[in-house]
């Protein structure tokens, strides 16, 4: 016992200088040997207790029973969350009662040592995976399982490229064009699997496109366009920002983790996000997390200045968003897959790497910065900057020179939001993506009361649903353009509801019937460099 403790202690010590150091590798690896041996030195203070507690020759059935209830434990967490995610039913109940079963007697089996209590063990095996063989094949269809909404799992998952076409297989381009209701501009796109952008008429015509050669991505994610006709490029990988020229030539580009959102300041200085992964120390404990940066560069790509998103939000983040983020690292450790991706199955130090930097937990995943343009009594002032902390559900305008939060809405209403928009009525409009109610819409909110004074949503309500992504945009004639990102759909709503114009993406495969997505689509309308 005194061995075990001093292992784990010099364990608790090695994850705490990681920490320290900021080494998340060296975290990786001790983290999940550390909690290991946190778990073997507590079963032992349990067996010694329930012993002291009861009587000496209880101490072979609690050597079984206690190591038993925490393998049953670990093991029945990995196999209902990591191979049978989330899925429930009276044959899965009861596998899990065989795999309890097998528990008590392989733990009986390490302490006698004995053919028979292997026999045990190799019975009490067959007996469990004939209930998960059945479990697979015939509770789907025989129980009606019910697949559990798990948001904290939800938001740990990437974007995706290309979605179901489902019904819309079919269709591409502008579908429905109501030019005495429409807002009349053009668009401006990218489509996630190509390395390109378009600008694009209001019945679907091309009217220009960037596609800048040797880029280094495939698939450009986000684009936002100057003055003079020349875009700034967000890549799927989030590997780059660069600058294209109107004639697709490379004007300058910056090898950062840029995401999500680029915002241009009347003086031409460039805005846009950037992570990185550190550490940070909350109750005494160490969790990695993924930090949004503000990163401010000029006009010409220079840098100039960075700002901690973390540091701006961390006393309003709860001990429960910190609870899930333990809860994920530990679900990350202690999944067979990363064990099996960090030994035999990288083909080189580069993969192990990889599976190492996904330890850290994403707090905030801020998805939007808008430059405010103006003051607004009572709000906010110009120069601040609007966010969008979407693991948080939470938008905000931040005083960046202070960096302090001038006003904050969102949590318990709205549910992993995107692209809120301060309008010209001093009201923000914002696409609420609702991903474990089922469906997306579209509110506009009165920052000032608190109160929403305008929705848009589907009816029924589930046939509008982006999950994860999404953009919407109030037009001057007062319709709102909603980009349904992951149907690779656009759609522009009057104030009543009624759609006047309708696109979708042509980018379909054609053998899997997907489309790709769509990030974002923005109407335009001052085009002075192609006048």
């Amino acid at each position: 016992m005194k061995k075990m403790l001093k292992i784990f202690i010099i364990l608790a010590l090695i994850n705490y200088a990681a920490a320290a150091c900021d080494n998340v590798y060296l975290f990786a690896v001790s983290f999940p040997i550390f909690v290991f041996c946190g778990i073997a030195v507590m079963v032992k203070l349990l067996i010694k207790m329930f012993v002291a507690i009861f009587s000496e020759k209880y101490r072979k059935i609690f050597q079984v029973i206690i190591p038993a209830i925490f393998l049953f434990i670990y093991f029945g967490w990995v196999l209902n969350f990591y191979f049978l995610p989330g899925r429930y039913s009276l044959i899965s109940l009861v596998g899990n009662c065989a795999f309890f079963i097998l528990a008590i007697f392989l733990c009986r089996t390490l302490i006698k040592k004995t053919k028979k209590s292997w026999l045990s063990v190799i019975a009490s095996s067959l007996i469990f995976l004939v209930f998960i063989f059945l479990w697979c094949t015939y509770s789907g269809r025989l129980f009606g399982n019910i697949t559990l909404s798990k948001k904290e799992a939800l938001k740990s998952l990437p974007y995706i490229m290309w979605a179901p076409a489902d019904k819309s297989a079919d269709y591409a381009g502008v579908t429905k064009y109501d030019p005495a209701k429409a807002c009349i501009g053009v668009n401006l796109y990218t489509s996630i699997n190509l390395p390109k952008a378009y600008l694009m008429d209001m019945e679907g015509n091309i009217l220009h496109a960037w596609a800048a050669k040797n880029s280094g991505s495939e698939h450009w994610y986000a684009v936002e366009m100057n003055e003079k006709g020349d875009i700034f490029v967000l890549t799927y990988e989030e590997k780059f920002l660069f600058c294209v020229g109107h004639n697709s030539i490379i004007k300058w580009k910056k090898d950062i983790i840029a995401h999500h959102d680029i915002a241009i300041a009347d003086n031409g200085d460039l805005y846009t996000l950037s992570r990185k992964n550190k550490f940070i120390f909350k109750y005494g404990l160490p969790l990695p997390i993924s930090d949004d940066y503000i990163m401010i560069f000029s006009p010409d790509g220079e840098f100039k200045k960075e700002i901690s998103v973390y540091k701006i939000f961390k006393k309003n983040i709860k001990f429960s968003n910190f609870a899930e983020g333990y809860l994920h690292v530990l679900k990350y450790a202690f999944n067979p897959m990363t064990f099996a991706r960090m030994t035999f199955l990288p083909k080189n130090m580069e993969e192990r790497i990889k599976v190492l930097k996904k330890i850290k937990f994403d707090i905030l995943h801020d998805n939007r910065i808008q430059i405010i343009n103006r003051d607004v009594e009572g709000l906010c002032k110009k120069g601040n900057l609007l966010l969008s902390l979407r693991n948080l559900d939470l938008i905000a305008i931040v005083d960046l020179e202070k960096e302090s939060i001038v006003w904050q809405w969102g949590p318990g209403i709205i549910e992993m939001q995107h692209y809120p928009t301060l309008l010209e009525n001093n009201n923000i409009l914002l696409f609420d993506n609702g991903t474990t109610r089922g469906y997306s819409r579209v509110i506009e909110l009165n920052p000032l009361a608190g109160n929403i004074v305008w929705e848009y949503k589907a009816s029924p309500p589930q046939d509008f649903f982006s999950p994860f992504e999404g953009s919407c945009q109030r037009l001057p004639n007062g319709n709102t353009l909603i980009c349904e990102s992951e149907r690779g759909r656009v759609f522009e709503v009057t104030n009543a509801g009624q759609i006047v114009w309708e696109f979708y993406n042509p980018e379909i495969d054609d053998y899997h019937k997907k489309r790709a997505v769509i990030y974002r689509l923005i109407r335009i309308f001052d085009l002075p460099a192609h006048k």
